[in-house]
């Protein structure tokens, strides 16, 4: 049996063990997301911070106002 699993029979007889093993796997996914999900963003926003500051300067120097 592999580390962390939890037969169907045990949850059955144990539906609070169930339920914490659940609670304890979808917490420790969401700790593991996080990071990525915060760095994303960040390159995200720091790419269009950029493309949108080139964007406007090419807008201005377009419109006469550079």
């Amino acid at each position: 049996m592999a580390s962390g699993s939890f037969h169907l029979k045990q949850a059955i007889i144990h539906p609070e063990a169930a339920r914490f093993n659940v609670n304890s796997a979808i917490e420790q996914l969401e700790d593991s997301v996080k990071p990525l999900f915060h760095s994303t963003v960040h390159l995200f926003q720091s790419s269009l911070n950029h493309f949108g500051g080139n964007f406007r300067k090419k807008l201005a120097s377009l419109s006469g106002f550079a």
